[in-house]
């Protein structure tokens, strides 16, 4: 439930939930939609340049990987 709440934070571009549950005990910074589309994918898909910004500034327990590909071979910044 927690990584659906971390998705829909990505794609709205809600920095400070995405920090809050990526900070939560129990939340993978790698869960993925039904398409396969990491909170990363979501927020780069939006625009969100902050969620994008705070994922790569992060410290890498908290950042996303930028190299994961969504079921149709999609990277974050493609």
């Amino acid at each position: 439930m927690t990584e659906l709440k971390l998705l829909k934070a990505a794609y709205r571009g809600d920095l400070a939930q995405v920090e809050d549950l990526l900070n939560s005990a129990g939340t993978s910074k790698e869960c993925r939609s039904n398409d396969g589309s990491t909170p990363l994918h979501l927020a780069c898909s939006q625009g969100h340049i902050t969620v994008v910004r705070h994922q790569h500034q992060s410290s890498q327990s908290s950042a996303g990987n930028p190299r994961l590909l969504t079921n149709e071979g999609l990277a974050p910044n493609t």
